[in-house]
């Protein structure tokens, strides 16, 4: 069987506006599945960045301490720089016992907070060196969904 050109040229191969009314919402509803995940991935970067200060912090805390005798709550005695995060306070040297929202009681040597509507705080516990979460609402889940150690 013989194709002849002249009647495929002339036929109609254009798409309908169904066709093109279909594939847009298809595209907009993977887009709106997506968005969520995306946005989550941005903040798990996000805190990455924040938890890798705050390793630098607790090896600048040690090796002040193996040098003085004694921990710091100036981040300007250590030796060390530390960049601020997109989103997050300045890092913070400290030296004593904190508690999130009445719960057990930490020996931290560093925090760096996030301060927005979901915000939290990172300390970086003194003898083991993991970063505890502490969300500043009580009950925000904020740092389970993000994948944070929660405050022990």
């Amino acid at each position: 069987m013989r194709v002849d050109p002249k009647k495929l040229l002339a036929s109609n191969t254009a798409f309908t506006i169904q066709e093109v009314i279909v594939a847009i919402v298809i595209v907009g509803v993977l887009a709106g599945l997506s968005y969520p995940s995306f946005v989550n991935n941005i903040k798990k970067i996000t805190n990455q960045e924040a938890e890798t200060i705050l390793i630098a912090l607790y090896e600048a805390q040690k090796d002040y301490a193996f040098e003085t005798g004694s921990y710091t709550t100036t981040a300007s005695d250590l030796d060390v720089t530390f960049s601020t995060p997109k989103g997050f306070n300045a890092p913070l040297a400290l030296d004593g016992n904190f508690s999130c929202h009445g719960g057990n009681s930490v020996e931290v040597i560093g925090s760096i907070n996030r301060n927005n509507p979901d915000g939290y705080t990172l300390y970086v516990e003194e003898d083991t060196g993991i970063i505890y979460c502490c969300p500043i609402t009580n009950g925000n889940s904020i740092c389970t969904e993000l994948g944070l150690n929660p405050w022990p």
